[in-house]
């Protein structure tokens, strides 16, 4: 497995968590 491959499967884990994070606590725009 090379080291791309994780730190873009981390990367996109983090996305993910971030994404979610801003869905459930909207900003007041």
């Amino acid at each position: 497995m090379s080291f791309r491959k994780i730190s873009e499967n981390v990367a996109a884990q983090f996305i993910g968590i971030v994404d979610l994070s801003y869905s459930i606590q909207l900003p007041p725009n």
